[in-house]
């Protein structure tokens, strides 16, 4: 069809149809989004009866969206909340009513009914086990789960992990899918019974056994035999577990969790009692916090606080989404950096008790910090029932909000690597389909390990370092509201001092032992004037030699960078992807003496170069080291430029962007123009590149025809300009020739320029043009005005796109 914007369906057609699944394996369409549903078996039984009532009755909410693909340039469908008679009311284990209306619905005596076996999932997830995989209950604790495979004749006996809640509930459900994936016919939970006394138990209704049967076979029977005969254990080791399932899916582990770790009835009841509030964030704060505040934190201390969200993030949120009601659960062995009422001695005001003086708008709750099981009940129902879930470094906080079944929303910080439930990039693990996680990031930013400068980073992190890196699942989900980041003066020119706390004076810590940043953890300046020193903390060892530490033993070779003849986009190309090859390869020196010679003018007057890079790894002098290496001289790598392209060429961007940043500092003056330059999230920066060759009535062809038909067509900027309303619009002019744009004359014939009816269908915008001048000094302002804007329109150009990615303002191009 020409006219389907919209095609809907169920992903179980398999490869059977013309939609896989995944529907990414097949690519998607450009002008129609295919979106894929889910109807899980739930225990269908084939016959006739059950099929009517799958027709007539399947629960609406069991069916999930697990794929949607093609259409990116489609507006974004509205979505509507589900309507429900009572919204507020709690949850029951009733199942689901019929969708059809009482006169349209089957009405004889025969009609199907859906067993009570087949009833959906409640929010509390009393029943999950039972609800997912029908598992009546064959003898006392022991429940018969139905299969679609024959199971073995052999048993795994669970065994204990002695760590928190959190990574029992790693071990259980990673157990439980080697059970699966092995096809065995019992596993026995005997052991984390007696083991796991107390709270672990106060959370789940765990069960003795679980039985697996398959088609045809009778579960009481099955029962009977094992329970006469036994089973022999299957022999794995946890090591093996580990290996084998962490990192597998997250929306897989979400079903394990669900299945395998039902709630107690009391935990489950808690939840359905409490309503749902979109309106309110949940803070888990874990606080793990050792040792003396002169001592640097080592090992699994430094780990955790690092790891840890800093405090500004809770800001950030809340100024971003705009939540009226915030409640934080205390979690962990101490109190949370976050309530500190002292250091050192010295009493300080809270950090929290700053936020609610600049949030007044917000009611806030702290959940009081308390070991008693009972608190720890309550704790969890209100982080269950969250639908927006800020959670800490903490697999304990990441299981909730996994198992949740009324997360919407996951927010936390990705640095945790792969020793959580979401890695980096949280694409690996595919996602959950109900729930969106958003992972943010923080650069260490010269973090030197001490307790002085963990405090500082949780108390004074500055906001917009503080980066969303990545989205993953929930793509049903309507988007979130973004509001605008307020600032005491927006329009206030940065400098390039280190950002001021975010807590304000009064609540700011005061007293003279107070600990703050050491002059190395500052943050980059806007500007980045010593962008690589900030990053690489390298000392200069001789006239122009900047010596940086690394982690790794460099080899004793070096590489003579040489020069790109093109244009000043390709030239940063180059340099950046030979200096990814220095760092891969893990070489000794990078020699920039030919491009100082060779790019002479704009490129120095853009980037402040060094005449080398030195590498020292850990132990080494720098100084000795450039001694040794003045004296002797290295071997230089023959590496060609064809291998540095075929090599480093579309690598992760993020990748491109830390070395851009690192090995192409800017020069002092451009540094200086962007700093003094206010901050303007109403403004479109437009990179128009002007590259238009032939007559009027000559064809393009070649080059020429590759450069016009990539560059956006003038029309882009109306639709920025309509869709995101912006109060003011600066052209920046590129190129060898005038922009199309701008053209007032065709063929020899005058023309009202395409930007002069820009500015009559939009007089609420001020619009300014930069004039096309090939002078260094405007080339300079052309540069500032670039690399000083947050919205940033680039054109078929390396030159706009490294400077985007360059940028430390840019927030969207």
């Amino acid at each position: 069809s020409r006219r389907a914007r919209h095609l809907y369906g169920l992903s179980s057609m398999g490869n059977e149809g013309l939609f896989p699944r995944p529907c990414q394996r097949s690519g998607g369409l450009v002008q129609t989004r295919i979106h894929q549903y889910e109807t899980p078996p739930d225990g269908f039984n084939g016959t006739r009866a059950a099929v009517l009532d799958r027709f007539w009755n399947y629960p609406k909410r069991l069916i999930k969206l697990v794929g949607e693909c093609g259409g990116e340039s489609l507006p974004a469908l509205p979505s509507l909340p589900e309507p429900t008679a009572q919204p507020q009311t709690p949850p029951t284990a009733q199942p689901e009513p019929p969708t059809t209306s009482a006169a349209s619905a089957p009405t004889p005596a025969t009609a199907p009914t859906a067993s009570p076996a087949a009833k959906p999932p409640t929010d509390g997830g009393t029943d999950a086990r039972a609800a997912l995989l029908e598992c009546p209950e064959v003898a006392q604790g022991i429940m018969a789960c139905p299969v679609d495979w024959q199971p073995k004749e052999e048993s795994l006996l669970l065994w204990q992990n002695g760590a928190g809640t959190g990574n029992k509930m790693h071990f259980l459900v990673f157990q439980m899918a080697y059970v699966e994936e092995q096809k065995l016919r019992l596993a026995n939970f005997s052991t984390l019974i007696k083991g796991y006394r107390g709270v672990f138990l106060q959370i789940f209704a765990l069960p003795q056994a679980v039985l697996f049967y398959g088609p045809g076979e009778d579960p009481a029977a099955v029962w009977r035999a094992v329970s006469e005969t036994g089973l022999r254990a299957d022999p794995v080791r946890d090591e093996r577990i580990y290996a084998d399932y962490c990192g597998k899916p997250i929306q897989r582990y979400r079903d394990l969790a669900r299945r395998y770790l039902p709630l107690t009835s009391d935990l489950a009841e808690c939840i359905a009692s409490t309503p749902v509030d979109d309106e309110m964030l949940v803070i888990h704060a874990r606080g793990v916090f050792f040792g003396e505040n002169t001592i640097p934190l080592s090992g699994w201390a430094d780990k955790l606080n690092t790891h840890h969200p800093p405090c500004t993030l809770y800001d950030k949120l809340v100024n971003q989404y705009g939540f009226k009601r915030v409640t934080v659960v205390h979690g962990g062995e101490t109190e949370h950096p976050c309530f500190f009422d002292s250091v050192a001695g010295q009493p300080i005001k809270p950090w929290f008790d700053g936020f609610r003086e600049r949030h007044p708008e917000v009611t806030f709750q702290a959940m009081p910090l308390s070991k008693s099981a009972q608190a720890l009940i309550t704790d969890i129902c209100v982080v269950l029932s969250a639908t927006h879930l800020a959670h800490s470094y903490s697999t304990f906080s990441q299981n909730l909000g996994v198992l949740s079944r009324r997360a919407r929303h996951l927010y936390g910080l990705s640095s945790m690597g792969n020793e959580g439930l979401f890695p980096r990039p949280c694409q690996r693990s595919g996602g959950l389909v109900q729930t969106r996680i958003h992972q943010y990031e923080t650069p260490p930013d010269g973090f030197n390990g001490t307790r002085a400068a963990v405090l500082d980073r949780f108390w004074n992190y500055p906001k917009r370092l503080i980066k969303l890196v990545g989205e993953c699942g929930g793509e049903s989900l309507p988007a979130l509201p973004s509001l605008p980041e307020p600032t005491a003066q927006p329009q206030t020119p940065p400098t390039a001092q280190p950002e001021p706390p975010t807590t304000s004076a009064a609540s700011a810590p005061t007293p003279a032992t107070a600990p703050t940043a050491s002059p190395a953890a500052k943050p980059p300046t806007d500007g980045g004037t010593d962008a690589r020193a900030a990053l690489l903390e390298c000392p200069e060892v001789a006239q122009g030699i900047m010596a940086c530490p690394v982690d790794w033993q460099p080899k004793e070779e070096s590489l003579l960078l040489w020069q790109n003849g093109a244009g000043t986009g390709n030239k940063m190309h180059f340099l950046v992807f030979q200096m990814a090859y220095v760092e891969e390869q893990k070489l000794r020196l990078a020699n920039f003496s030919t491009l100082i010679k060779g790019y002479r003018g704009v490129f120095l007057q853009i980037f402040a170069l060094p005449q080398a890079v030195l590498f020292y790894g850990p132990g080494e002098d720098p100084a000795a080291v450039w001694r040794a290496v003045s004296e002797t001289g290295l071997r230089a790598d023959p590496v060609r430029d064809e291998r540095i392209y075929a090599d480093y060429c579309g690598k992760p961007i993020q990748r491109y962007r830390d070395l851009a940043r690192r090995y192409l500092p800017l020069t002092s003056d451009l540094a200086e123009c962007i700093a003094s330059t206010p901050v303007d999230d109403e403004m479109l920066v437009i990179h128009a590149r002007g590259v238009f060759f032939g007559e009027n009535t000559i064809p393009l062809s070649g080059w020429a025809d590759k450069l016009n038909t990539h560059h956006p067509p003038c029309t882009l900027y109306d639709k920025l300009v309509n869709q995101y309303g912006f109060k003011r619009v600066t052209v920046v002019h590129g190129g060898e020739t005038e922009h199309p744009c701008f053209f007032d004359s065709v063929a020899g014939q005058p023309i009202k320029p395409w930007f002069d009816g820009f500015r009559e269908r939009h007089p609420e915008v001020t619009f300014q043009a930069m004039p096309l001048s090939k002078s260094a000094q405007a080339l300079i302002t052309d540069i500032c005005v670039v690399l000083s804007a947050t919205h940033l329109a680039h054109s078929y150009s390396t030159f706009s796109q490294n400077l985007g990615v360059l940028s430390r303002r840019a927030r969207h191009l």
